[in-house]
């Protein structure tokens, strides 16, 4: 089997999530953003600037409210929409001066991945880095995202922001052939919804992870499979940046 093809069932499941919302009569908007679609205009004070809380006109996956996070990968190219950003739940400007839920989901196309990919080096890049007027904290199965009010005043929205993450990816792992996001920022039961399937993709990657470095001589196995609750999730992370460069240089 191919090594991609353990994460299909999981995409699968991704999109029966949001074919269920749709049943169920709620809405899902949807946004199809060709290649030359980019973020107009300076949006946001400058860029790579940190937001302060007097500044902050919104807040995704705050601690308080909620988060969830996946990053998955395929080479069927049928299981991927390239350009296809969606949103299940309340957009940027409706949310200002909230702590808001975030669910995220990203779905990568690929041909190019090789046996010595990297599954937690994708999932721990940094995919808001340079979006003016946000702040980002990332884990491997959280976002935590700070927006600017000089960003959503200024229009930004996540049709915009999912451009731009799908732009970073695409600037920073060339393999990647085609991209989509889901963002939910409805309510605690879809989050749960999302966060079992996204677990279910997690423990996948990190066997995944383990087989890599199992390749490369190193025996990175532990008992815990949902990085989130693992005390040595910091030095997992400088292996893999390790691992990540020395195969770049």
């Amino acid at each position: 089997m191919n090594r991609m093809n353990r994460l299909d069932d999981h995409i699968v499941e991704i999109e029966a999530f949001v074919q269920s919302t749709i049943d169920a009569g709620r809405q899902v908007r949807e946004w199809n953003l060709p290649e030359r679609d980019t973020l107009v205009g300076d949006i946001g004070p400058s860029r790579n600037r940190m937001v302060f809380a007097r500044d902050t006109a919104a807040e995704l996956g705050h601690p308080t409210a909620d988060s969830c996070l996946g990053v998955l990968w395929t080479s069927d190219s049928d299981l991927v929409s390239d350009g296809r950003v969606r949103l299940i739940g309340p957009d940027l400007a409706e949310i200002v001066g909230q702590h808001s839920p975030l669910g995220q989901i990203v779905v990568l196309g690929s041909s190019g991945f090789g046996e010595d990919t990297e599954p937690f080096a994708l999932v721990s890049l940094r995919m808001v880095d340079g979006i003016p007027g946000v702040m980002s904290r990332i884990s491997p199965d959280t976002a935590w995202y700070r927006m600017s009010r000089g960003a959503v005043d200024g229009g930004l929205d996540f049709r915009a922001l999912g451009r731009e993450m799908m732009r970073n990816w695409k600037r920073n792992i060339p393999e990647v052939e085609s991209i989509e996001i889901l963002f939910v920022t409805s309510d605690s039961a879809d989050l749960e919804r999302l966060k079992a399937i996204a677990r279910a993709a997690h423990e996948v990657t990190a066997a995944m992870r383990t087989a890599d470095w199992r390749r490369k001589g190193i025996d990175l196995s532990c008992a815990i499979s949902h990085c989130g609750s693992c005390a040595d999730q910091s030095a997992c992370t400088a292996i893999a940046r390790a691992g990540s460069l020395s195969h770049a240089g």
